[in-house]
Order: structure tokens, then C-alpha cells, then sequence
């Protein structure tokens, strides 16, 4: 377990371009929107780069659906397993910005039944 609590040091587009890949290491935690300033309740969950450097990642609701298709919907079962992810171009409030997602085409894993 890492001491780093869901927050900061953000997982950031260049962690994802630099190691395309990571591993849960803590439960997840939700942070109200009014915490945020986002439209919606946050899920933030702690991971950690193959170099072992923690990240918080915030995980939007596509590639939190994607994990839990393969690896089950109690993120207690996500420790220790690995996720592939991706870089890829969004609209987001009308600005095109990279958002960070989980490539499902480049996961080999089993889907969970």
C-alpha cells in the first residue's frame, strides 16, 4: 500500500504516453462534485506506474464500465491487477483536449463472468 491518498501526484496524459499501463494499488474513494467543480460526483482511485511511482487517477465512467466488465463490478477485486490505457482526443465543454482511457483492444486479460 502506498501513502499517497486519492489527491495528487495526478496520473497525467504523459504517464499514460510514457507507460501505457498500470496497476491498482488502493480502493477507490468518490468525492462529491461540490469538492470538484465537476457536474457530477468524482471516482478516484489510486494506482501505481510500472516504475512503482503512485498516481491518483480520476476515472471517467467509460473506463470505469471497462474494468468492471473484466474485472468485476466490487473495485475491492481490482488490487494488484493490471490495466492497459490509452490517450485519446475528446471534446470536452467544446475544447478538444487528450483524455486518458482504458484500451480495452489492448487488454489480454479474461473478461469475468
Amino acid at each position: 500500500m502506498s501513502n499517497l491518498t486519492a489527491g495528487e501526484p495526478w496520473l497525467t496524459v504523459e504517464d499514460v504516453k510514457a507507460h501505457g499501463r498500470v496497476t491498482f494499488t488502493e480502493e477507490s474513494r468518490k468525492v462529491p462534485k461540490n469538492e470538484t467543480g465537476f457536474k457530477e460526483d468524482s471516482f478516484e482511485i489510486v494506482v501505481k506506474l510500472p516504475n512503482n511511482e503512485p498516481r491518483s487517477w480520476t476515472m471517467n465512467k467509460t473506463s470505469q464500465r471497462a474494468v468492471a466488465r473484466r474485472l468485476g463490478f466490487n473495485e475491492l477485486g481490482w488490487k494488484g491487477q493490471s490495466v492497459p490505457l490509452k490517450v485519446v482526443p475528446m471534446n470536452i465543454a467544446g475544447k478538444e483536449v487528450e483524455a486518458i482511457m482504458v484500451d480495452e483492444d489492448a487488454w489480454t486479460e479474461k473478461k469475468k463472468k
